[in-house]
């Protein structure tokens, strides 16, 4: 198996023009990675396509890193098999790199959980995982019987919702931790934030910069997200930036457990 991307490209509310774009960029830096799920309305659809492209180009598929996820509502509608099947067919791959579990929605997701570990048994995933679990939830599957202790957990982190103790227990476990919105989609609260203003002009960086190397420091893969190519660079530069322990520290002081997206909106009963 490769070793895991140092940054994943979220998909979420892009079009399908951005999407291609977007690959475009990432197969010239020979580093693409996805993150997409099947509530991105077509996004899913638009990856498959491209991805289907590159592939007939000649380009390989072990090369490419593609993550999706289970929505609880499709596990409500259809199951969870054929969530992962529809998937499957949108994506137009017959393996996922990465599938995670969305939510943890009560009454269902360790039984969904369940089903995921048949899938990467029989190598539709090679890799499981979950999104937005707490300790508690955590408690719940490794309590219930599980056979495969999930891989990766995708929670919101940036420097005002830093997650130490959920983070600190992650790597304990060997549970890869993701962060989304990992900018705060650059809020007045972060672009204008003096901490991060003085770092980044004391890197010769720019304040997503100062971010991706906080969280490379941390252990920590960002699922970052844009619509502008030419910002690829500037991403992945950021990871050969070596910020000072005191620095790191002052980022991580900034935290105030602030959460941009409530769990209780996208998971009822959270």
């Amino acid at each position: 198996m490769n070793p895991p991307p140092i940054v994943i490209f979220g998909t979420s509310g892009l079009s399908a023009y951005s999407i291609e774009n977007i690959i475009d960029r990432l197969n010239e830096s020979n580093q693409i990675a996805i993150d997409t799920a099947p509530n991105y309305v077509s996004a899913e659809i638009a990856i498959g396509n491209k991805i289907q492209r590159l592939i007939n180009e000649g380009f390989k598929r072990e090369d490419i890193f593609i993550q999706t996820k289970i929505d609880w509502q499709d596990i409500i509608k259809v199951g969870t098999q054929t969530a992962i099947k529809n998937s499957l067919k949108r994506l137009k791959i017959d393996y996922i790199d990465s599938l995670l579990l969305h939510w943890p929605f009560p009454d269902i997701f360790i039984k969904a959980y369940k089903e995921m570990e048949h899938s990467y048994k029989v190598g539709i995933a090679r890799e499981i995982g979950v999104c937005n679990f707490k300790l508690r939830h955590f408690e719940m599957l490794l309590n219930d019987g599980i056979s495969v202790k999930p891989m990766i957990n995708q929670i919101e982190i940036h420097p005002f919702n830093t997650c130490s103790d959920i983070v600190k227990w992650c790597n304990e476990q060997e549970i890869q931790v993701q962060a989304y919105t990992p900018l705060l989609k650059m809020l007045p609260k972060v672009s204008e934030n003096s901490t991060l203003v003085t770092l980044a002009k004391k890197y010769e960086a720019s304040i997503p910069q100062i971010i991706y190397a906080w969280n490379k420091s941390r252990n920590i893969i960002p699922v970052t997200k844009t619509s502008n190519p030419k910002r690829i660079d500037e991403i992945f530069k950021a990871f050969e930036i070596t910020i000072k322990e005191e620095d790191l520290t002052r980022i991580s002081s900034l935290n105030e457990d602030y959460k941009f997206m409530l769990e209780s909106w996208g998971c009822p009963g959270y």
